[in-house]
């Protein structure tokens, strides 16, 4: 059974949209060495910034590229390592760190990096709460820290 062409035409158009779409929301961005964003209400200037992250509770080695995290006026958005990455901050009130609606690029990246994409995004997604620790953002769960960036 094939595909109608005007379905898969439709899924292309919705696909180009998107990332058309979340290259222009960071497009501001993307000409800086790093990014200057500012605080919405809810979002604490502490938290708000650049980073980049040094140390992830998966593995005694760091991924093979560089990872990054900005975190904005009720977003967040980054690099993973290949592929741009984006999300709201649903919640980030004393201490609470929620994010929804990740999405990334679709870059074709080689496999190590997709791993550490993977599990980059999944302990993210786990990510319940967050610490300032001098130039440290620290994110944790529920009983573990997760990941940890400093600021850039």
């Amino acid at each position: 059974m094939s595909v109608p062409r005007v379905k898969v035409f439709g899924v292309i158009v919705v696909t180009v949209a998107c990332l058309l779409q979340a290259c222009a929301v960071h497009s501001a961005c993307s000409e800086q060495p790093t990014c200057s964003v500012e605080p919405s209400v809810g979002v604490p200037n502490d938290l708000v910034g650049s980073w980049t992250l040094v140390w992830w509770n998966d593995s005694a080695r760091l991924p093979p590229n560089p990872i990054t995290l900005v975190v904005g006026d009720g977003e967040i958005f980054g690099n993973s390592g290949c592929n741009a990455y984006q999300g709201t901050l649903a919640d980030a009130s004393d201490g609470v760190f929620r994010t929804s609606g990740l999405g990334t690029t679709l870059a074709i990246c080689d496999e190590p990096t997709v791993q550490a994409e993977t599990t980059y995004e999944l302990l993210l997604q786990a990510t319940t709460g967050w610490l300032i620790a001098g130039d440290s953002l620290i994110l944790s769960s529920e009983t573990n820290e997760l990941l940890r960036f400093v600021s850039t």
